[in-house]
């Protein structure tokens, strides 16, 4: 082979080289686009995970703090119901004493005739009040209740 058919034969393995360098270099600016493309999506996604982050945490502050109130709620009912059943028996008690108490004046008051009409207005004023007291703890409890 002489040296002209020598250079041609270099020229020509150089404009292939050339062309697949060419190629390549379009293969690789693709590439290079398609990842820029990736790392934009990336970085959206990581924005957005961020983003859920700080509203899971909030989600979760908020839950905390709730459940702290619920928790004081539920000691604050529990104080409340103990607070009412003590007055409410202690209440009972009185009411049936004065229901003891208003048996044996009655008693007293049928062999009494001449103090009848006066007991008997002293015992429904009593037995108004003692309704009233029983009104009032009863809605207290309601109250209470509800809560």
């Amino acid at each position: 082979m002489t040296d002209s058919e020598k250079l041609d034969f270099i020229i020509a393995k150089v404009v292939s080289i050339d062309k697949k360098v060419d190629a390549l270099e379009k293969r690789v600016t693709a590439l290079e686009e398609r990842v820029g493309a990736l790392e934009k999506r990336m970085d959206s996604l990581e924005r957005r995970m961020d983003s859920l982050e700080e509203r899971m945490d909030s989600v979760e502050k908020r839950l905390s703090i709730a459940e702290v109130a619920l928790a004081d709620d539920r000691r604050e009912n529990r104080l409340t119901r103990s607070i009412i059943e003590n007055e409410v028996n202690h209440s009972i008690k009185l009411i049936a004493e004065g229901h003891y108490d208003l048996n044996r004046k009655v008693d007293e008051s049928i062999h009494t005739t001449s103090d009848v009409a006066a007991k008997e207005e002293i015992y429904d004023l009593k037995f108004v009040i003692q309704g009233e007291k029983i009104r009032e703890i009863s809605e207290r409890m309601d109250i209470y209740v509800a809560n």
